[in-house]
């Protein structure tokens, strides 16, 4: 069904948000599960006035609604908020990140490569697909337990580092670049076993010959690379099982790996192959130049506060970004291993019309599909459930798919009215300030710096300059997931939103522009990370051109132009 044919009506009390620059596609039955208790674990301690997010989907939207701490609760709140900061709480976070997150994440991941799902006999599969399934939804937990100290942590950054230069704070995040190389994804040489990779496909002609074999022959390309003999071959699997089924596009089970579509992986790693190793270096260079010069326009006094303030920053910001990449885009990609190897299993049943369909089944559904039980549907207040038959699932798939995020309000419900005209205390004053900056502003402010009205000019839109730069392009409209396969080097790619998974295509883009999303979005992160141009926030850039025009970036103005032959 259409989006535009569908209807919207407030999901309970209050005033809801819809939030494309997340979540533009609806999302799929197992990811409505999930609630957003692990963002809000950490508010209490931090002195942050938001107590929890409700979510409710509707047909398949993600909707939001926060809620806050009673009046009461201040006192209290503010103690904590007082200790966090004065102590330097945050520093226990980050620790405890380091010694135990990553750790856990990482037993987790290997727990899944360790299988391979295509050499499971029926049973054991279905064994296993219940734990992709349970699985997934534990990374998407860790995602978000410390996301809460990140953003506020980042914008204390950014509102400190605005105030003891007297720069904007948007603009602080230019010492930022470079800081977090996990961003770039598998092009991210500053790894080890990604550099040896790039080292020995450099010295091997076949094997670069092998990257450039076009779409009809990737598949067997790949193959070939895949059983490369010696230190080429065991370095090159390594790669494929740690970084080939990272998700490439969005969150979802519903995401493609990166290397299921094996001409996009091959070109994704020639990219890497041809870039200069000094590129990454430059970028440093310039970054740490700008810092240079920022820090000795300082008097002496203020330069020590200015070296903390910036390593907090850029230990956060990296922090920001890894646990995202190792939870919902790599371990929710391994997840989805397992659960299309039973997809292709159901396929060739004939049970399922495409193996990617199963993405939209519930748990207990792909168990009753694997093994014909249907008494784990049975439900104590409703009783049995039916089983999805296959065209069930294929329309639950191309609704998600063919969803159009621009059809869909951004609010629904009674605004809330504005909250009173008194100051905080000064803890919980700087924990909200912060997350203000960061998350308000840095994601979700979609103000153009442009006040000119472009509304009626079919060849123009305008947005939030995220990333400085001009140049001139053809488009690619990347309005699917699929359709990020069709990119070529020196594109600008124009979409809805993107999320950090971006970061595999945007070293091939000479820009990027959205609809949604502000300064810290991830478009504009990643952008500045590769040093392209990036206007986001447009609301309807996607509605306005479409692949192979070609358009003006040009964040002077915060304006992207179609150029007329």
């Amino acid at each position: 069904q259409n989006s535009s044919s569908l209807s919207f009506l407030p999901p309970g009390e209050g005033f809801w948000t819809f939030d494309p620059t997340h979540f533009p596609r609806p999302l799929s039955p197992w990811m409505q599960k999930y609630s957003f208790e692990g963002i809000t674990n950490n508010s209490r301690r931090l002195g942050c006035l938001i107590q929890t997010i409700n979510m409710r989907c509707i047909n398949g939207f993600a909707f939001t609604q926060p809620g806050f701490f009673p009046p009461t609760e201040i006192e209290k709140l503010e103690r904590a908020a007082s200790a966090y900061w004065e102590k330097k709480l945050y520093e226990d976070d980050y620790r405890e990140f380091t010694d135990f997150f990553r750790p856990d994440v990482e037993r987790l991941q290997n727990e899944l490569r360790l299988v391979d799902p295509s050499a499971l006999s029926h049973n054991s599969l279905v064994e296993f697909v219940g734990k992709c399934y349970d699985y997934a939804l534990e990374f998407w937990k860790l995602h978000h337990i410390y996301s809460m100290p990140c953003m506020v942590v980042v914008g204390d950054y950014m509102n400190r580092m605005s105030d003891l230069t007297g720069k904007p704070a948007t603009e602080t995040l230019a010492l930022l670049e470079a800081a977090s190389p996990e961003s770039r994804g598998i092009l991210n040489k500053q790894d080890i076993t990604l550099s040896k990779m790039y080292n020995l496909l450099k010295r091997n002609a076949k094997a670069v010959e092998l990257l450039k074999c076009d779409e009809h022959m990737a598949p067997w390309a790949l193959d070939c690379l895949l059983h490369m003999p010696g230190e080429l071959g065991e370095v090159f699997r390594q790669v494929c099982i740690e970084y080939g089924w990272t998700l490439a596009g969005g969150y979802d089970l519903t995401v493609p790996a990166l290397i299921e579509t094996p001409h996009f992986y091959l070109k994704t790693i020639l990219q890497g192959v041809e870039q200069e190793d000094d590129a990454v270096e430059e970028s440093e260079e310039r970054v740490e130049k700008l810092a240079a010069e920022w820090r000795e326009a300082l008097p002496k006094d203020k330069r020590e506060a200015f070296d903390e303030i910036l390593d907090m920053g850029r230990r956060f910001f990296r922090m920001r970004d890894e646990r995202g990449l190792a939870t919902d885009l790599t371990g929710v990609g391994l997840c989805r291993r397992g659960i299309m190897e039973a997809g292709r299993r159901l396929k060739d049943s004939g049970i399922i019309n495409e193996a990617e369909h199963l993405t939209v089944a519930t748990k207990d559904e792909a168990l009753s599909l694997l093994t014909g039980n249907l008494g784990s549907l049975s439900n104590k207040k409703l009783g049995p459930i039916d089983v999805p038959t296959s065209k069930v699932l294929q329309n639950r798939f191309l609704h998600i798919k063919n969803a159009n995020p621009n059809s869909v309000p951004r609010a629904l419900g009674v605004p809330p009215p504005p909250p009173p005209d008194t100051p905080l205390p000064p803890g919980i004053g700087r924990t909200m300030r912060n997350i203000d900056v960061a998350l308000m502003k840095g994601i979700w402010d979609e103000t153009s710096g442009s006040t000119e009205d472009v509304k009626d000019n079919a060849d123009r839109v305008t947005g939030v300059a995220a990333s400085a730069g001009v140049v001139t392009a053809p488009v690619a409209l990347v309005l699917q997931d699929s359709d990020l396969q069709t990119v070529k080097k020196g594109d600008i790619i124009v979409t809805y939103s993107s999320s950090a998974s971006f970061n595999i295509v945007l070293g091939l883009a000479a820009g990027i522009v959205t609809n949604y999303g502000g300064m810290l979005s991830h478009a504009g992160i990643v952008a500045r990370e590769y040093g392209i141009p990036a206007i986001v926030g447009t609301q309807n850039a996607t509605e306005k051109f479409k692949s192979g025009d070609v358009v003006t970036i040009d964040t002077s103005t915060y304006s992207v132009t179609r150029v007329k032959e």
